[in-house]
């Protein structure tokens, strides 16, 4: 049975936490789709980072059909993705129903961390969506970024938390690592941000021979992503409070709080 890997990105860009899988994926010929979950409030900016995604994701297998742009279809503005979260969770339920007919599924999402809510809401809309899907699948998380037992804003990147479980290290070469940090420059769009983003990511990968992924605990959708600040509510981008109350409205009514790793469909 053919395979597709689908990953549920809230923003252009996040892509980079998953190079490595990319490649993997690619040489053991599954088909790979992205589905970006917001859209920029500057249409400009918007359309440049669309460029800028395209053109990663084409240079990693991806097919510019299989690119879809799920935000910008259902207006879902940066920052405010759990805002959103019943019409997302109902469109990924059908993205789900339709990517897996005759073929089986991998479903990635950002990890479960608290570095930017979007990332937090994302991970819950998808833990959801592989819950209801009638087709067998997978479900990975990628770290990106965040703040656990750090304040001020510092943050750490590439780092998985604990309590999201066993990790599965994906080998990679010193090599194909330079390449993917050479990547992360081509978001120009988003200088500002990987001026903090980029040296961080120099650092892990420099010194760490592997990429990480983790297996979804749909348990965890019940629970603060750490103890202590978020680095969204470090930031002032949002507080737990408000994104824990938009998303338990659809996390109340789909997932028991007994659920563990092993009721996700495999």
């Amino acid at each position: 049975m053919p395979r597709r890997a689908v990953f549920f990105l809230p923003h252009p860009d996040d892509e980079f936490g998953v190079f490595g899988e990319f490649e993997r994926l690619r040489k053991c010929d599954v088909e790979l789709h992205a589905c970006f979950l917001t859209r920029s409030k500057s249409p400009n900016v918007q359309q440049r980072r669309m460029k800028e995604s395209i053109r990663v994701l084409q240079y990693f297998g991806f097919e510019t059909r299989n690119i879809h742009w799920i935000g910008l279809q259902l207006n879902v503005i940066d920052g405010s993705l759990h805002r959103f979260s019943a019409p997302l969770l109902t469109t990924c339920d059908q993205l789900l129903a339709d990517f897996g007919r005759d073929c089986e599924i991998q479903l990635y999402v950002p990890a479960f961390e608290g570095g930017h809510q979007d990332h937090d809401a994302a991970h819950v809309i998808g833990t959801l969506a592989a819950l209801r899907a009638k087709q067998p699948l997978e479900c990975f998380q990628f770290p990106l970024y965040n703040g656990a037992g750090l304040r001020h804003g510092l943050f750490r990147v590439l780092t998985p938390l604990r309590a999201n479980g066993n990790c599965i290290i994906r080998r990679c070469s010193r090599a194909r690592r330079a390449v993917h940090l050479a990547w992360c420059l081509t978001y120009t769009s988003q200088w500002r941000s990987w001026i903090g983003l980029w040296p961080a990511a120099l650092i892990r990968w420099m010194s760490m021979p592997h990429s990480l992924v983790q297996e979804v605990e749909p348990r965890r959708v019940h629970e603060r992503p750490h103890d202590g600040p978020l680095l969204y509510e470090e930031r002032g981008f949002s507080s737990w409070t408000e994104v824990s109350a938009a998303l338990n409205e659809i996390i109340a009514t789909r997932v028991p709080a007994a659920t563990t790793a092993s009721d996700v469909p495999q």
